[in-house]
Formats: structure tokens, sequence, C-alpha cells
């Protein structure tokens, strides 16, 4: 194998590579498995960038007597999803004003609950996981390659909204750090300045007062 030839063998496995990191770095799969006892909440807080698919499953188990409700709200304090009383439920939605968003399960006694303490199996996907590719290529006839490359597109945008997001909510946390350090800089001046009048306030009456007991001159 030539000199040429083996540049282009690496740079065909670095491409690969890169392609494969971007696949990890877009597809984030969070499930886990929570307990809700009877009459009480549960909340999480999720941070998601704009843009970016968001799909939430979840399965609870039955509890008689009691309701689940669920409800998902959006960084701008809108309702996302709403869902009383029933045990299982699925959401997926394009995030469009990314931010902290809030989800939170209830367990509502009814009149004859028993009061127990039932298992919660939530799911959350985000980035390409979000997808069903598979529901996407049979409705538009897609060959695998063009699933592929579709995929392949998606991750790439995905990791591109979310370093824009990111890159954001830097600079917005860096701005917040410099007004409250400039905040803090003007209180310590103001401090210093008020304790400097109280200290000439204070000696000018303790002179006028030694004056006035003819102790000083």
């Amino acid at each position: 194998m030539g000199r040429r030839g083996f540049e282009s063998l690496a740079a065909s496995l670095a491409a690969k590579l890169l392609v494969l990191l971007l696949l990890l770095l877009s597809s984030t799969v969070n499930g886990f498995v929570f307990q809700l006892r009877s009459g009480t909440s549960r909340c999480f807080q999720l941070e998601v960038p704009s843009g970016l698919d968001m799909r939430m499953v979840y399965k609870a188990d039955d509890a008689y007597g009691d309701f689940l409700d669920v409800s998902l709200t959006g960084a701008d304090g809108q309702p996302l999803y709403n869902e009383l009383g029933k045990s299982s439920g699925a959401f997926l939605e394009r995030i469009t004003n990314g931010g902290e968003l809030s989800l939170c399960f209830v367990s509502r006694q009814g009149a004859q609950s028993a009061k127990a303490t039932r298992n919660v199996l939530l799911v959350i996907q985000l980035g390409a996981d979000a997808k069903d590719y598979r529901s996407l290529a049979t409705k538009g006839k897609m060959r695998p390659m063009e699933v592929q490359m579709r995929m392949m597109e998606d991750t790439v945008q995905e990791v591109h909204n979310e370093f824009i997001y990111f890159r954001a909510r830097e600079a917005e946390m860096r701005s917040t750090n410099e007004h409250m350090t400039s905040m803090v800089m003007w209180m310590s001046i103001g401090l210093i300045i008020l304790f400097g009048v109280c200290w000439y306030l204070q000696m000018r009456h303790l002179k006028r007062y030694f004056k006035k007991k003819r102790m000083i001159d």
C-alpha cells in the first residue's frame, strides 16, 4: 500500500470515527424506575436545548384507589403535556423553546385508596433516539442508505443546535456573573462611603461634646 492509499484509508477511518462520535453525543437515552408513594409527588428538572426532539414514555404499576397525574411544563411556564388519572402515557414533540423543563408525577388518592407505593418506569429520549426512523422509512419509501444519511444529517443538525444553545447559556451565565460582580463592587464602595460618613459624623459629634464639657480646646 502506497503513501496515498494509507492517507486515504486514515482519512476514511477518521471520518467514520467522527460520525460515530457525533451519534454518541447527540443520542441521549435516560430510563429509570422510581417509587411514588400514595398522596405524594415527584418532580424532575430537565434541560433540553431548543430544536431538539423529545420523547417521554412512562408506565406505573397499578395502585388500587389511586390515580396518576403527569404534567410537563416548558421553560416559559407553558404546559407541554398534561395527563390525569392514567397509569401510562407518551409524549413526543420538538422543543422549540429550550431551557429547564419541569416534569411532575402526582399519585392522587381516591376515596378507597389502598395507600400503596408504586413503581414508575420513565424513559426519556432526546435527539435521534426520539425519532422513529423505521416508520419514516416506510412512509417515505426510503432505502436503508437514505435512512442512514437522514440519521447522519439529523445528528449533525442536532449537535449544531446543542452547541449554539450551550454557547448562548454560557454567555448568559457569564453576563449574569459579571453583573453580580459589578453589583457587589458598587455595594462595597457604597458601604465604605457610608462607614466613612458615619465615622466623620461620630467624630464631629464627639468633638462638639468634649468642647461643650471643656475637656478639649
